[in-house]
């Protein structure tokens, strides 16, 4: 590791790949615990299961189900190309489901959908 001017730690990427790879191991045990995932509403997870519904109803039938505890997108499952078709070949359809649960949420009083 190396200091920007303003004394900020970043990766000194003149030294070899494996040399940063074992200095991020060996750092990783001094990490505080990630957060704890904040629990979906059930207006969240509604409007999340809504999303998938629709995306499926659009052809992209392997759409992934939302996290069942935060109810946030869960790409974990995808590989690279269906997260890339995502954002290119079904962006339109994307756009129009993810429009249409929010509109339907605002329409019943509910705030918009926050996309994890």
């Amino acid at each position: 590791m190396v200091e920007t001017d303003s004394g900020a730690p970043i990766v000194d990427k003149t030294q070899p790949v494996a040399r940063i790879a074992a200095a991020e191991r060996a750092c990783r045990a001094q990490l505080p615990p990630p957060p704890a995932p904040r629990p979906a509403s059930a207006e969240r997870m509604a409007r999340a299961r809504a999303e998938t519904t629709c995306m499926r109803r659009e052809g992209v039938t392997w759409y992934p189900d939302p996290d069942p505890a935060t109810g946030e997108f869960d790409d974990r499952g995808l590989n690279r190309e269906q997260l890339h078709s995502l954002k290119t070949d079904h962006a339109e359809q994307l756009r129009r489901c993810v429009a249409g649960v929010e509109g339907a949420a605002g329409a019943e009083g509910a705030e918009g959908a926050d996309r994890g």
